[in-house]
């Protein structure tokens, strides 16, 4: 027969967090000190909840790792607890993201652990051997980018705010398009995003003449520039398409799918794991070669 154990589950203070969101769940003082992102229920090593089991309480990726027979299915497939759920409170957008499949995962985390790269330092690419396809159920209203848009649709937008540089590319493959926009030089790419944001912002001005992709990629631009001023993750956000999700909405992200949460509130399933290759709209180092 299951067991049911009392859990006090991790908040990750990253800067993208709400300060009311998760407080306000939680019935503590808003605004909170620091930005509260993400609430993780499960075992990974990162932010483990903790459990309270027999009268006391212990980490959760420890009892696992103890009495794993205890924790765990009894027909599962390894020691490893099964998921990572979290409750995401999204304030800006997150970066700009992909994660690795299983033997990407397997092969990076064992490579890192060779060179001796320790499993907290911010160059490091890969915390664990595992992909990460994601779930997402909106609670509330929720934008999502993800994947390219059709090339007909970077055509039109390329039009709409004379963006050269991307009319010069919207023929290209989705997986060709963004590795030419992440290695463009320096000089073209700060020119291309101070362009965007300022078509954008004049194109506010008269937006009920425009079309609704162009309407969405105006205020898609218009809230990226003013949380992230001068990323070159801009011009790779311009480029995904741009999905809104209503209350009990879901989205799955699979292995190897740029994507990037834009707001809202929501629930996420995944594997357990942490590994992130970022692309952009993030303070944290960027994984362009990978």
């Amino acid at each position: 027969m299951g067991e049911i154990f009392r859990l006090k589950n991790k908040i990750q203070n990253y800067a993208w967090g709400s300060r009311s969101i998760l407080g306000r769940m939680r019935g503590v003082p808003v605004p909170t000190d620091k930005p509260e992102a993400e609430v993780w229920v499960g075992a990974h090593p990162a932010a483990p909840s903790v459990a309270t089991v027999d009268g006391s309480e212990q980490q959760l990726d420890e009892l696992v790792a103890q009495q794993p027979g205890r924790f765990l299915r009894p027909d599962r497939n390894s020691d490893w607890f099964p998921f990572l759920f979290k409750i995401l409170a999204i304030d800006a957008p997150l970066s700009i993201q992909v994660h690795p499949t299983d033997e990407q995962a397997a092969a990076g985390f064992e490579a890192e652990q060779a060179r001796g790269v320790p499993l907290d330092a911010p160059h490091r690419n890969y915390k664990d051997r595992y992909s990460k396809p994601e779930t997402v159920i909106a609670l509330t209203n929720m934008r999502v980018l993800t994947g390219v848009r059709p090339a007909e649709q970077l055509k039109n937008l390329a039009r709409a705010f004379n963006a050269s540089w991307l009319a010069d590319r919207a023929h290209l493959a989705p997986k060709e398009l963004l590795t030419a926009i992440i290695r463009m030089p320096e000089p073209e790419a700060a020119q291309a995003v101070d362009q965007l944001a300022a078509t954008a912002h004049k194109l506010a001005q008269t937006r009920r003449k425009a079309a609704p992709s162009v309407l969405d990629a105006i205020e898609l631009v218009n809230l990226v520039a003013h949380k992230y001023p001068g990323d070159r993750g801009l011009l790779v956000a311009f480029v995904m398409n741009l999905v809104h999700l209503a209350p009990g909405d879901s989205a799955f992200t699979p292995d190897g799918q740029v994507h990037a949460y834009v707001s809202g509130t929501a629930i996420e399933l995944m594997n357990p794991s942490d590994n992130v290759m970022r692309a952009g709209l993030t303070p944290n180092i960027l994984t362009l070669k990978n």
